[in-house]
């Protein structure tokens, strides 16, 4: 190596002996090929990561469902319930009913209908239960508990009668007769009125009992 050096005006040039140096390197031997990129390392979660995360995401789905289910409170419309219809008025509705479409029904569809809204009044105003008991069996508890006149008594057993014996006995003149039992029906209430004390609830909730059939078109004839 030849190193040039200057002092004033004076130049000169030092010499150094040849000498050799050697480097170990740090990294392997080129080997001529380039490896296409990995793309970013991801790393492994662990179980607590997830066990972090499903937390997380039940504490925000719960609080999503009570916020939803606060909103739906207030926005909710407070709807009235409607008082239930008196038992005299349900009595005469199906009575009408039958009245006006009952000529063509057959003849125990009819009668069952008009012996249950008999049954489902007189439950109603009395209290005792009707639908699974004879008529014979109402008018001798009705009787008993001294609570309703004996003439309204009366007026249910001649009603009930009249349907029972039409059913079972097969006995009957047709329409006309069908009338007058719907006749005894319809004035039903003015003999056995609605207790002034009746709570007002639905007629079956009070009686625990099904209502009454609705108006159905169909054929009773003259069966």
């Amino acid at each position: 190596m030849r190193l040039p050096v200057a002092f004033g005006s004076l130049r000169d040039t030092l010499v150094f002996p040849a000498d050799t140096v050697a480097i170990d390197s740090l990294t392997p031997a080129a080997t001529g090929a380039v490896l296409p990129d990995r793309g970013p390392i991801t790393p492994e979660l662990r179980p607590v990561d997830y066990a972090v995360a499903g937390v997380i995401a039940l504490v925000l789905l719960v609080a999503i469902l009570l916020l939803v289910r606060a909103l739906r409170r207030r926005r909710a419309p407070v709807i009235a319930t409607a008082p239930a219809e008196p038992p005299d008025v349900l009595l005469r509705r199906e009575v009408n009913a039958l009245r006006e479409r009952g000529e063509p029904l057959p003849r125990d569809e009819f009668y069952d209908r008009l012996s249950l809204a008999i049954r489902d009044y007189a439950a109603a105003v009395t209290g005792i239960t009707t639908r699974d008991r004879t008529t014979l069996e109402i008018v001798r508890e009705l009787r008993e508990r001294e609570e309703a006149s004996s003439e309204g008594v009366d007026a249910l057993r001649r009603a009930l009668a009249r349907a029972d014996l039409a059913k079972f006995a097969r006995r009957g003149g047709g329409w006309d007769e069908a009338v007058e039992a719907l006749d005894l029906a319809e004035n039903l209430p003015a003999k056995l009125p609605v207790r002034t004390q009746t709570p007002a609830t639905d007629v079956i909730q009070s009686n625990g009992e099904p209502p009454a059939p609705d108006a159905r078109a169909g054929g009773m004839g003259g069966r």
